[in-house]
């Protein structure tokens, strides 16, 4: 378990498919049971799902919780990464691109209004 101030990011693994069944099931379980516990309420339109997997080889999960499937997501910013299914750094660098493309452009407007030293 991962916590960053309002968010709690739960990292599972298993192999084999009904294993990781049960698992996601009892931590859904023990994770509510802890924020009734604690006054805090659970905000199941927000519970996302990310499977981790290889460009070759995909096996798609079903999770669900209390008869709700859980949604399954591509890509999560998780502590501001934004990560991928394949654990690519595509989106990462091309959101570091854009910045970079906006901060170029910033620069190159105000050239005529500066000196050269500045």
């Amino acid at each position: 378990m991962v916590l960053f101030a309002d968010d709690t990011s739960i990292l599972v693994t298993d192999s084999n498919k009904f294993d990781f069944n049960i698992i996601i099931k009892e931590t859904f379980v023990d994770i509510n049971t802890w924020f009734r516990d604690s006054l805090i309420s659970m905000n199941f339109n927000k519970i996302q799902y990310l499977q981790c997997r290889t460009k070759h080889y995909n096996v798609n999960t079903k999770t669900e919780y209390n008869q709700e499937y859980i949604t399954i997501v591509t890509t999560t910013k998780f502590l501001e990464l934004i990560i991928d299914d394949t654990l690519s750094w595509k989106q990462r660098i091309d959101q570091v691109v854009s910045k970079m493309c906006t901060a170029c452009c910033a620069i190159q407007n105000i050239t005529f209004l500066v000196s050269q030293g500045t």
